[in-house]
């Protein structure tokens, strides 16, 4: 079964697909409700997935060849969601003496201060873009960035 397009032991990854259409799956953003069809993005109990339709999107790929496609290399990709975050930070040095040998620093650090949710990838390791498990093809499981976090910090010199 060596470079057969059905071999149980080649990987078939989105890494190592081929593209078989156009591609018309959009930009890259997470997408909810999404029930799936055709068995294909069907196992996903919160419905989140990288695809409106992961269907169509599946059908547009097919495993490598070995022997018959020259570009097997990842050649094309699928890619991932965006990732953004805002941080912030700020220090207020307060003198109590003129001479500055008694005084204090006001400091907070603030990561993700939009508070927005960065979804997970769906991807080949985790097989939620494997060509091999069409029922999970898509789909996205959590979150890959952390709520808001603030620290204060207080800090006496002397």
């Amino acid at each position: 079964a060596f470079g057969e397009s059905s071999s149980s032991g080649i990987s078939s990854n989105t890494e190592e697909a081929v593209a078989a259409a156009p591609y018309t799956g959009g930009g890259t953003r997470a997408h909810y409700n999404v029930a799936g069809s055709s068995t294909i993005g069907t196992n996903n109990p919160t419905g989140v997935n990288q695809f409106a339709n992961p269907a169509e999107v599946y059908s547009e790929f097919r495993p490598c060849i070995l022997g018959f496609d020259t570009s097997c290399g990842g050649y094309f990709n699928i890619r991932g969601l965006p990732w953004w975050n805002v941080d912030a930070g700020a220090l207020k040095d307060i003198g109590v003496w003129k001479e500055g040998r008694v005084g204090a620093t006001l400091s907070f650090q603030i990561t993700n201060v939009m508070n927005h949710v960065v979804m997970n990838n769906a991807n080949a390791t985790s097989s939620n873009l494997s060509l091999s498990s069409p029922a999970t093809f898509g789909r996205i499981t959590g979150q890959s960035n952390i709520p808001r976090n603030m620290e204060f910090g207080l800090r006496i010199h002397f």
